[in-house]
C-alpha cells in the first residue's frame, strides 16, 4: 500500500534588496584580514 502525500514544505522566498540602495555599500576595509589585532587575540579567548 502506497500513500502520496501533498508537499506541505514553504517555499523558500529570496529577499532582494530595494532598487535605490544598489551601488551605494562600501568595503571598509580588506575582507580576509583580521578586524582585531594580533596582540588582542589572548583577550578574545
Amino acid at each position: 500500500m502506497v500513500t502520496i502525500l501533498e508537499d506541505t514544505t514553504p517555499s523558500v522566498k529570496r529577499r532582494t534588496p530595494p532598487a535605490s540602495i544598489a551601488g551605494k555599500g562600501k568595503t571598509l576595509g580588506d575582507l580576509v584580514s583580521s578586524m582585531v589585532e594580533e596582540q588582542d587575540w589572548e583577550c578574545l579567548k
